[in-house]
């Protein structure tokens, strides 16, 4: 994820402030005349104006970095988008457009799953490509799964769709449950998927 703009100017400015006020603190202590320490615990006042600078400058940091971090909201500002995806997702698939839904994926996306290490021995797929071949593998064969979502979830805090699905496959009727990590650019990175009867 790239840093938000001015972040590093901020940073520095902080570390270099920081720095300056334990500078200036020690100066201070070791000053031929020394005040007693009681009164550097009665009046700290270098110390509370150095807090609050400091403070300010986290601050001018802070809401460009939170920004970057919630970025995920952009993928589905909200649940209608989230559901318009899932039913379009559904759709892709009861038609087998395996092409349809793999370019909804990163380059180097990876997908876990049971069915994968029975059909390629290893349970995780790397890299559209693969997963492509994998599914064409797995579901090609098949003329109507008859998929119907039985629920969704998006959690924006860590970019995850969660749907729940039922359909016919090649080994009958079958309850999953899959989740998809998205980047912030809306593609999905990593998939897996977990089945049931």
């Amino acid at each position: 994820m790239p840093e938000p703009e001015g972040y590093r100017t901020n940073l520095i400015s902080t570390m270099l402030t920081l720095k300056f006020i334990r500078a200036s603190i020690i100066a201070t202590r070791l000053s031929p005349n020394p005040k007693p320490l009681r009164q550097y615990n009665k009046e700290p006042a270098m110390t509370r104006h150095a807090a609050l600078l400091v403070t300010s400058l986290l601050c001018s940091t802070a809401p460009s970095a939170f920004a970057e971090t919630s970025s995920c909201n952009d993928v589905f500002p909200d649940r209608a988008a989230a559901a318009a995806f899932v039913s379009q997702w559904a759709a892709d698939w009861n038609r087998i457009d395996i092409a349809a839904v793999v370019a909804h994926l990163s380059d180097n996306a990876r997908m876990r799953s049971p069915l994968a290490t029975r059909l390629t021995g290893e349970p995780l797929v790397t890299g559209r490509d693969a997963i492509a071949r994998y599914w064409h593998s797995a579901y090609g064969s098949l003329s109507e799964p008859n998929l119907q979502v039985d629920s969704f979830a998006w959690d924006p805090a860590i970019c995850r769709l969660n749907v729940w699905w039922t359909a016919d496959t090649g080994s009958g009727p079958t309850r999953a449950s899959e989740f998809m990590d998205f980047t912030a650019d809306g593609l999905i990175h990593y998939g897996e998927a977990f089945y049931g009867q």
